[in-house]
């Protein structure tokens, strides 16, 4: 067996038949006698090998069905069949509230942990309970609007293509230093999907956020040379969102120069919410900027079950606020779940929509402390 290294799959070349016989001594004439006992001994073997595929295509097979649930480079189809009906998502509510786990905010987005757990404040400073106005209510005949957004799309070609394959109406946030990012970039928006460039940016994990990301240490004029750089690798986006930055978005001096720099261009900004401590809110209020913030995370946890409660709690939040913004990932789990909740929403009366259209609705880079005080209000 040979590896391919460009590759996630094993590539199987024939098997070579060892043998310790001369090849010249094989083309000699056999008398009668071993003609009939190597037809004998033959046929011993074909049984054997025979017998020895039918069990190989057997577990092959269980192997397939047990790991088709995983990401894999090679897969574009459905791996999995997904239950989004309310009762299936009433089970995997119930499934993890059983576990005892409440989420928390981590550079990977919201990790599982044990209960009991307090969020963090979000307040912008200098806004206090008192002064902060409820959310903007529905428009009367509006209907409920849910963005998702898709994050590291183009560096894993397959699963990008496939998530291009959705029908219309999801935002795509490729990285910019993916290889031939443009044409990925043409295929998802002529597929009817809103394009993001999802800026790598410094974490507190260590994780590396890849080549010409925005780093702390840098001096300004490096950063806005890597800036121009990732800003200048594909057309056609909207906006801009973090990929990563917990630890850079948290910069206020670092993060004034991004959005000084997308707001003069006319961008906007989504916060991916990495941090409890991003400096993006307060910047965007001072500047007036185009600026909203992710909502839920919805596939920390690849699991169908997980991914589709999140859903419901995306789509919770979008009837009580008029508006909800998730970001997922191209993971096929996630795509799969995706796949069957987007032909539920007519029924539901909900609009999936791109999210430069829940920028504008929401006005305000305050929406989501708003937000955020009036659920609290209301429980």
């Amino acid at each position: 067996m040979r590896i391919d290294g460009d590759k996630d799959h094993a590539m199987i070349e024939p098997d070579q038949f060892d043998t310790d016989e001369n090849p010249m001594e094989l083309e000699r004439p056999m008398p009668s006698a071993e003609i009939a006992a190597s037809a004998r001994a033959a046929d011993g073997k074909h049984v054997i090998y025979f017998f020895g595929l039918a069990l190989l295509l057997l577990t092959s097979a269980g192997i397939a069905h047990r790991f088709q649930r995983h990401d894999t480079e090679v897969q574009y189809g459905p791996a999995v069949a997904v239950d989004v009906s309310a009762a299936a998502i009433a089970r995997a509510q119930a499934e993890l509230e059983g576990k005892g786990l409440a989420l928390t905010e981590t550079e990977e987005g919201v990790k599982p942990m044990a209960k009991p757990v307090k969020a963090p404040s979000e307040t912008p400073e200098g806004d206090t309970p008192e002064t902060i106005s409820p959310a903007k209510p529905l428009l009367t005949g509006q209907r409920p609007m849910i963005a998702v957004i898709i994050d590291d799309m183009g560096l894993r070609k397959a699963a990008s293509t496939r998530a291009t394959r959705l029908d219309g109406g999801f935002t795509l946030s490729y990285l910019p230093y993916a290889t031939g990012v443009q044409a990925q970039v043409d295929q998802a928006r002529a597929a009817g999907h809103e394009v993001l460039v999802h800026m790598p940016m410094e974490g507190k994990t260590g994780a590396d956020p890849g080549p010409h990301a925005m780093l702390t240490a840098l001096e300004p004029d490096e950063l806005q040379a890597r800036l121009a750089w990732n800003l200048s690798r594909f057309s056609g986006y909207d906006g801009v969102n973090n990929h990563m930055g917990s630890a850079f978005t948290a910069d206020e001096k670092d993060m004034a120069l991004v959005m000084n720099a997308l707001h003069k261009d006319g961008m906007f900004f989504i916060d991916s919410r990495t941090t409890p401590h991003s400096a993006a809110r307060l910047l965007a209020s001072e500047m007036g900027m185009a600026y909203a913030e992710r909502d839920v995370f919805l596939d920390n946890d690849q699991d169908a079950g997980y991914v589709a409660v999140q859903l419901a709690e995306t789509e919770a939040l979008a009837r009580r606020h008029g508006s909800a913004i998730a970001i997922g990932h191209p993971h096929n789990v996630t795509l799969d779940t995706l796949e069957a909740w987007q032909k539920t929403l007519i029924g539901k009366g909900i609009d999936l929509v791109p999210v430069n259209r829940i920028v504008r609705v929401r006005h305000s880079p305050n929406w989501r402390a708003k937000a955020d005080k009036q659920d609290q209000t209301a429980g």
